[in-house]
Formats: C-alpha cells, sequence, structure tokens
C-alpha cells in the first residue's frame, strides 16, 4: 500500500511544482498593487466609536456610516448576512472594499500597526455581488473613491425576527 501511495504522491508533486512556480512569479507580478493594501506605519489610532443600526429605506436595508450607505441583507436570521460592493444610491457602481479582520472587538486593532488586504468585486477573493458577514466579525470597510478613510465596523447584532443588524464602528484617524 506503501508503495502506490508513494507512487500516486510522486505523481501529484509533478502536477503541483509547475502550478507552485507559477503562483510565485505571479504573486511576485502583483506584489506592488498596492491599491488593494490599507498599511499603517504606524499605530492606528480611532476616532469615536459609535453603535448603528440598519434603516429600510425604499426596500433598501443600508447601514449609514458617516453619511455613507452601505447595503446590507439577511442570511441566517441572528446569525450572518451579506454586505453588498454596490453604491446603493443611483448610479449602482460597485462602490466598497472590505477585509476582515482577526479581531473580536473594535478595540484590539487601536495602537496596533495594520497591513490589510481589501477585496472589492472583480478583484480576486470578491465571490460574487457580496460579501458573507457573521456576528462578532470585525471588518476594515472603505469606499473606492476614498480608499484612505477606512472604517473599523463590529457586528454586535443581527434581528431574529426583522432584518436588521447592529454594529458598532469607528474611523481610522488618518
Amino acid at each position: 500500500m506503501q508503495n502506490i501511495f508513494s507512487s500516486h504522491l510522486y505523481e501529484v508533486e509533478q502536477k503541483v511544482a509547475p502550478l507552485l512556480k507559477e503562483q510565485a512569479r505571479l504573486e511576485r507580478a502583483v506584489a506592488d498593487r498596492e491599491s488593494e493594501w490599507f498599511i499603517s506605519d504606524l499605530p492606528v489610532k480611532i476616532g469615536p466609536i459609535t453603535e448603528v443600526s440598519t434603516t429600510n429605506a425604499d426596500g433598501m436595508v443600508c447601514l449609514e456610516l458617516a453619511g455613507q450607505k452601505l447595503e446590507w441583507s439577511w442570511g441566517s436570521p441572528g446569525k450572518s448576512g451579506y454586505f453588498y460592493y454596490q453604491q446603493v444610491d443611483p448610479p449602482q457602481v460597485m462602490h466598497w472594499e472590505f477585509s476582515a479582520t482577526s479581531a473580536s472587538r473594535i478595540e484590539d486593532l487601536a495602537g496596533k500597526s495594520l497591513k490589510e488586504k481589501f477585496i472589492g468585486y472583480g478583484r480576486p477573493g470578491s465571490g460574487g455581488q457580496a460579501i458573507d458577514v457573521s456576528v462578532g466579525q470585525v471588518w476594515l470597510v472603505r469606499t473606492v473613491d476614498d480608499p484612505g478613510r477606512v472604517y473599523i465596523l463590529q457586528l454586535t447584532g443581527i434581528g431574529q425576527d426583522e432584518e436588521r443588524l447592529t454594529v458598532r464602528y469607528g474611523l481610522i484617524d488618518p
């Protein structure tokens, strides 16, 4: 049996080796695409933290973050939902970019240097028209037209009986 496994392993390694080389070349080719990254050389300062909930206007459920509307919809009541890449107001162009963090609270990011990769519609890792989000997660969020203005969102509650999301959010001070 070990000879069979060893033989199959060799075949897999032969198929994977060229792909690993191609991956390394592609990573080098896009390494300087700074527009996908938020990099703070200094420890970040977070502005005042505010709690907001979604509103439902004209059938669109959205969060209002310092004058910007971020569309949201229910996924699993009480647990998860979706943030959409597109702008709420016409024209509905791709507007939002997102970066998941490993933090469990907004305050965990304060005073730390950050290097976070953002995804947006049409960028690698973006999937469809929206991203999955869950209660408890902390996300960095920004708009395409103002990538230096970064919001930190902590999802604190999703409605059990109604399509509602509550978040705590703050802005990273430039």
